[in-house]
């Protein structure tokens, strides 16, 4: 698809000649990257709510994937682990325990 625009006369002619193609990007072809920035402690459970939400929406936009962890029932997690596709880096959400810990995403050292 091709945008011409009229640049021309009071009768709509075209004196410029200039033809304006809108920018499409090839999502498939761009390397997405994940820029995290690491969290050592979330301020409130509500701070933990909207990034859990984030993360989530990072998943669906396929930014990167779950990784579950065999040996926890998903309604016991206290640990979930996230995976850049464009990186292959691996980090961590600690889920908050009130009054004790406020949760935390850190990425997960090389071992």
């Amino acid at each position: 698809m091709s945008i011409t625009l009229n640049c021309g006369n009071v009768n709509g002619g075209n004196r410029s000649g200039y033809e304006v193609k809108p920018f499409e990007p090839e999502l498939d072809k761009m390397k997405l990257e994940c820029h995290w920035d690491e969290i050592h402690s979330f301020i409130s459970l509500g701070e933990h709510k909207r990034f859990v939400k984030w993360i989530k929406n990072q998943v669906h936009q396929g930014n990167c994937e779950e990784i579950f962890d065999k040996d926890e029932a998903r309604d016991q997690w206290r640990v979930r682990y996230f995976k850049c596709k464009s990186t292959d880096q691996l980090w961590k959400i600690a889920c908050p325990d009130p009054g004790y810990f406020s949760g935390s995403w850190l990425p997960v050292e090389n071992k």
